[in-house]
């Protein structure tokens, strides 16, 4: 159909962020708290992060499908992928964000945000290395600022308190199990934009809905195998906070999910990237003060040199001129 009036993709772009943002700190918050506090008076903690995720994947399946009925949106095209054309990159999307998940009892949520944030340097080396790929000087000062930053923070001195709050507190661990989020985050991405060419009738639903599906049997699978799905329900039903914790957790990913695809389809990658990347920023600061998780001078340097060069990385993107196609 023909492009929204400037105003109207204004309000649009508006919600978007306000959607994204909302959802995303929410859950931020949440994750945090189920995976740091302890419930009740004797201490104990929720005892499957897992668990959450399934939860999530559940709910944004179910999304998905509510939305497609809504919208009247069929997922049957001839040149729209399947389930099956999901399988590894379902299987991926589901070791990453639980390693990710797992990392929080290691590292601190503000330290395990900025790792994540670092997406771009493995993209970068081994699309120098793999592809041949030449990035310009700008995107190289980036990624180092972005690496350094990093390096910085997480060899910064943490204070006694956000240390604390750790389950396990472990540092390579912690970082370590960032390192292989992103790695699956990365084949994730790349395995779906596959699909996406050669299957280009696929709706962003439909992929939500079935990636979304995948998780659900991966998690299940490996819940029921080794029993946490029922510890993690008797603790609910002890502690009804901790149930009304993760249903905020699967609410707001949800929501958060619907509004990332709508964004992608509407105002394409390079919009994503900027309001999620900002929504980190935001993230951090709401964890160091309704969280307190205090960070220390060295930890506040090495975050600042990350957002700058996340901040310097999306400028260029977004000053970049687009090849002349031959025609």
């Amino acid at each position: 159909g023909g492009r929204a009036a400037p105003g109207g993709s204004l309000v649009l772009l508006l919600s978007s962020i306000l959607g994204i943002y909302g959802s995303y700190i929410c859950q931020g918050y949440v994750s945090e708290r189920i995976s740091t506090t302890p419930y009740g008076g004797g201490g104990e903690r929720f005892p499957s992060l897992v668990s959450l995720n399934l939860l999530q994947a559940l709910a944004c399946s179910l999304a998905a499908f509510l939305a497609m009925a809504v919208l009247g949106k069929k997922a049957d095209g001839v040149k729209s992928a399947s389930m099956m054309d999901f399988i590894l990159p379902g299987l991926t999307s589901t070791i990453g964000p639980a390693c990710g998940l797992l990392a929080l009892k290691n590292i601190s949520y503000p330290a395990q945000v900025l790792a994540k944030s670092c997406k771009m340097v493995p993209v970068m080396i081994s699309g120098t290395i793999f592809y041949n790929k030449k990035y310009g000087f700008a995107e190289y000062v980036a990624a180092l600022l972005i690496g350094v930053g990093i390096g910085v923070f997480s060899l910064a001195k943490s204070s006694a308190k956000a240390q604390q709050k750790l389950a396990s507190p472990n540092k390579m661990l912690g970082y370590g199990l960032c390192v292989v989020n992103l790695f699956f985050d990365g084949y994730t991405n790349a395995k779906e934009d596959d699909v996406l060419r050669l299957k280009p009738e696929t709706t962003s639903l439909s992929m939500m809905m079935h990636m979304n599906l995948w998780n659900v049997v991966f998690n299940g699978a490996y819940l029921a195998y080794n029993g946490e799905l029922a510890k993690a329900s008797a603790f609910a039903q002890k502690y009804p906070e901790c149930a009304t914790d993760a249903l905020l957790f699967c609410l707001t990913g949800a929501i958060g999910q619907l509004f990332i695809y709508f964004t992608i389809n509407t105002f394409g990658s390079l919009a994503l990237t900027t309001i999620t990347t900002t929504r980190k920023f935001f993230s951090v600061l709401i964890s160091v003060v309704l969280l307190a998780t205090p960070l220390l001078m060295g930890q506040w340097i090495g975050a600042g040199m990350v957002f700058a060069g996340l901040g310097m990385s999306i400028f260029v993107k977004a000053t970049k001129k687009p090849k002349k196609k031959a025609t």
